[in-house]
């Protein structure tokens, strides 16, 4: 019901398929049993409600190893971090297929806009292609006014790259865990060095050409100091957080780390952060 898919790995390994139906995180289903699926209901399924965005995994390589990264250490289960670069040929054959099937299904979302998504590792290590990508849509589909997003470390976020990110109108979120002790204790290069003054220079830089916060990703554990990361991002006029999310806690052992004191400390300081809150709320609104 979650729409979850499970990775062959973990459909291998009856142990943990039998946890996940204990705990009500997978069930035994007999919907293809008794409904006669055919080619056709596929395909109104997914001219109703699919095609609505394009992800090209543009990079399986990083600069960073993130001390949380899904691709890391602490998840044996997932793929590693490769110095792998998708081909322009295979982009182009991506782009041109996606927009066949947007052009096919037009009638079923006549205000749909397309949308295209750089993803990685860290999509900026393939920027050439996806330079060419956007040039490639713009001149092959002008018409679409396709919508482009990315998520970046913003380690690779210079001048050219800024004023493409301008020129072409995209959506860009950085991952960024506020202030310099937080955010250098979790994501590091991956020689181990800090990264904080590496990339909050060039949010700055970005905020000040567009007039405007940028859109910040941030992480946290039981160790994570939340209120100051609150007050990091509730007081800096470059950054805007839009989302704060846990470590994922699934398919790895990243928790193994923390003790009874750390889940204290973490229970604490959301106790905390909730009074400042109240506090605030009842002096100013």
């Amino acid at each position: 019901d979650s729409g979850t898919t499970f990775d062959p790995v973990i459909l291998g390994q009856p142990d943990r398929l039998n946890k996940l139906l204990e705990f009500g995180y997978a069930k035994n289903d007999t919907y293809f049993e008794n409904q006669n699926v055919t080619a056709e209901d596929v395909e109104h399924f997914l001219a109703t409600d699919g095609y609505t965005q394009l992800i090209l995994s543009i990079s399986y390589a990083c600069n960073f190893r993130c001390k949380y990264c899904y691709h890391g250490d602490s998840y044996p289960e997932s793929r590693e971090h490769q110095g792998i670069l998708m081909s322009w040929d295979t982009a182009k054959a991506a782009i041109d297929e996606y927009m066949r099937l947007l052009i096919k299904y037009q009638s079923y979302h006549l205000r749909r806009r397309g949308s295209v998504v750089f993803y990685g590792g860290e999509p900026l290590l393939n920027f050439e292609v996806l330079k060419r990508c956007v040039e490639y849509i713009e001149t092959s589909y002008p018409d679409w006014n396709i919508l482009y997003n990315l998520t970046t470390n913003g380690s690779l976020m210079n001048d050219e790259v800024r004023k493409f990110f301008v020129q072409h109108d995209f959506v860009v979120n950085v991952s960024f865990d506020g202030p310099r002790e937080e955010h250098n204790r979790l994501r590091i290069t991956a020689e181990g060095k800090p990264t904080f003054d590496i990339v909050y220079p060039n949010i700055v830089e970005y905020s000040k050409m567009l007039k405007r916060p940028i859109n910040c990703l941030s992480v946290f554990d039981p160790k994570t100091n939340l209120v100051a990361v609150a007050d990091f991002f509730d007081n800096n006029e470059y950054v805007n957080l839009i989302t704060a999310s846990a470590v994922k806690d699934t398919n790895g052992n990243y928790y193994d780390q923390f003790v009874k004191d750390d889940y204290l400390y973490h229970q604490n300081q959301k106790k905390l952060k909730l009074l400042i809150w109240i506090v605030w709320k009842k002096k100013y609104l």
